[in-house]
């Protein structure tokens, strides 16, 4: 049985790209979103929804970029490879010609981390998903606007997976299959 921890409807996107039959997602909506939240915050909350987890479950992947980025190397101390990020599956396709849309605090660590390739913050967007708005497609057309064509964009949050139809121009990753722990 596989866990799913995000902080709201994106990790149910990763269940239907996975084809996932078994498995536990917790979307942590009371804190949503992850994007803002401290280091500490991430590391504490993720801990305790982990070990929650490992009750019911074999494996845990964080599906939230931001908990992948910010937790996940010390989550891998305390599990080992019981665990991974969502983060794993796109990082393999970065490179010049790519532009990773994500959380502020995603993109904050990714830009620490010497991440070399153009990222773009989308917190409004992720925002609009999670709430079920109608006007994505405002901030769809501004992300679409500001990429330049043949550039491929790296759908750095879950919520995107929801939506991803709804970009024009543009390669999207990710595709199946996932890497699933």
């Amino acid at each position: 049985m596989y866990g799913l921890i995000d902080s709201g409807l994106g990790a149910i996107g990763v269940a239907k790209e996975y084809k996932l039959e078994n498995f536990i997602i917790i979307m942590d909506k009371s804190f949503f979103p992850y994007g803002k939240k401290t280091k500490f915050f991430l590391l504490c909350r993720s801990v305790y929804l982990c070990e929650y987890l490992f009750n019911y479950c074999d494996s845990i992947l964080l599906a939230c970029n931001t908990l992948s980025i910010i937790v996940l190397p010390f989550l891998k101390l305390r599990y080992k490879d019981k665990i991974r990020g969502i983060i794993d599956n796109l990082l393999v396709y970065s490179n010049k010609d790519t532009v990773f849309l994500g959380t502020s605090n995603t993109i904050k660590y990714l830009n620490e981390r010497y991440y070399p390739y153009p990222c773009l913050e989308c917190d409004e967007l992720i925002r609009k998903i999670e709430k079920k708005e109608e006007d994505t497609a405002i901030c769809i057309q501004n992300i679409d606007n500001i990429i330049p064509k043949g550039c491929t964009i790296l759908l750095g949050c879950t919520h995107f997976l929801n939506i991803r139809d709804k970009f024009n121009h543009h390669t999207l990753v990710p595709k199946n299959p996932f890497i699933l722990p």
